[in-house]
């Protein structure tokens, strides 16, 4: 007779039965996501918008196993971590997460989060990962998305965990640029003066601030933005990273991970999701060639037309999608000297990293907004024959759980 398989019913044998819908825990540290956790009663709890340190009644809202998900109903004793959050709307906006957060703890919870990705995810055991702090904790940010209704009115963000949007009042991560922008907008919207609905996208250079799509009264289209003496023009539909004050040392850390401290490679590199040309163009001052690739039809026109105003005659853009370059172009390159990828925060599908294998790069700078993804990638690679040199994090997003990983892996001699 064929034994039933279904689902048990009722509690496992041993797990821990709930008499209320509350419980006390003291935060012990930020695990990724964000989220606080301790143990009580022989639970594991993750609270959002806790520090270590924390002692909190929370909320018991769902139950996998022996770990409880909630948030906090009463502080009962704050940590020493524990600071009073700058924007009125924390805990309401969906953005910001560390705020209440003192700065170094902030720096400290990263390297947690990204030492316990890279173990639980990864297989990677590492005792810690130097996390470079942001130069501005708070007005930072060059590039933001805002909904607008002109008929309730409002100029926002969405809530937190929600799709709806609410009106917001001030933003102190964005670069003032941005936020007197912000700021002129939501009065255009208040007012009825604004032809937007919907999405707004928004970006900032050195100085003038670009919007998209097209609003009477504002401007879009071309900014400019100066990192380490190259010059770098995007509008506000392209990606570039969102804390120019961090960019310096994160290209210098990219570009002496790809040479090798070299002042002069001789041979390629590649730059997959090139962007609008970041490392690629850095890259072009040492490598003798360097082939970005860019399926985002005018970030590559921006990549294109940035290292022609730099005069390099030697980087190539490439409009196919990585997944098509790899196939269709990667074979007919002689073995790189380094591949850099930079993905979107889903990573990479594994048929890209199939294709940077096939490479046969000696070296592969891997720049990741997402720990978790980037150790699911990184297990792929190490598997394929390469070891980690080195991992490092950027604070690119002060006052969230969010951190720029760059992960370093050389061609296993053996």
């Amino acid at each position: 007779m064929r034994r039933a398989t279904g689902r048990r019913h009722g509690p496992r044998p041993n797990q821990p039965q709930l008499t209320e819908r509350t419980l006390t825990v003291t935060i012990e540290r930020i695990v990724p996501g964000g989220y606080g956790i301790g143990h009580t009663e022989g639970l594991t709890a993750l609270v959002p918008l806790t520090a270590v340190g924390d002692t909190v009644r929370m909320s018991i809202d769902r139950m996998r196993g022996d770990t409880v998900f909630g948030s906090v109903l009463e502080l009962l004793e704050p940590g020493l971590a524990r600071v009073d959050p700058l924007c009125p709307h924390f805990g309401l906006c969906g953005g910001c997460d560390f705020q209440h957060i003192a700065y170094e703890a902030q720096v400290a919870a990263k390297t947690g989060i990204i030492t316990d990705a890279l173990r639980r995810i990864g297989g990677i055991a590492l005792d810690s990962v130097e996390v470079v702090p942001s130069p501005k904790e708070w007005a930072y940010r060059i590039r933001a998305e805002w909904i607008s209704d002109p008929a309730a009115p409002l100029l926002g963000y969405r809530k937190r965990g929600s799709r709806e949007p609410f009106d917001v009042l001030t933003c102190p991560i964005l670069d003032p640029k941005m936020e007197s922008t912000r700021g002129r907008l939501r009065h255009a919207v208040h007012a009825g003066d604004a032809n937007a609905d919907g999405e707004i996208h928004a970006a900032t250079g050195d100085q003038a601030v670009s919007v998209a799509p097209r609003i009477d009264g504002f401007s879009s289209g071309l900014v400019t933005l100066t990192i380490n003496g190259e010059r770098f023009g995007f509008d506000a539909t392209c990606f570039f990273q969102s804390n120019a004050s961090i960019l310096s040392a994160l290209t210098d850390h990219v570009v002496s991970d790809m040479t090798q401290g070299r002042e002069r490679v001789n041979g390629e590199a590649v730059d997959l999701y090139c962007g609008v040309g970041l490392f690629a163009i850095h890259l072009a001052r040492r490598f003798a060639h360097v082939t970005g690739v860019e399926s985002h039809a005018k970030t590559g026109s921006y990549a294109h037309e940035n290292a022609k105003a730099a005069g390099l005659g030697n980087v190539s853009i490439s409009g196919l999608p990585v997944e098509q370059w790899l196939r269709r172009k990667g074979t007919q390159l002689e073995q790189p000297e380094a591949v850099l990828l930079d993905p979107p925060r889903t990573g990479a599908e594994p048929v890209v990293i199939e294709g940077i294998v096939r490479l046969e790069p000696k070296r592969i700078v891997y720049v990741s907004c997402d720990p978790a993804t980037l150790a699911r990638d990184l297990k792929l690679l190490l598997a394929a024959g390469y070891r980690l040199a080195t991992v490092r994090g950027f604070d690119m997003f002060p006052q969230t759980h969010h951190v720029e990983v760059v992960a370093t892996l050389d061609r296993d001699a053996a």
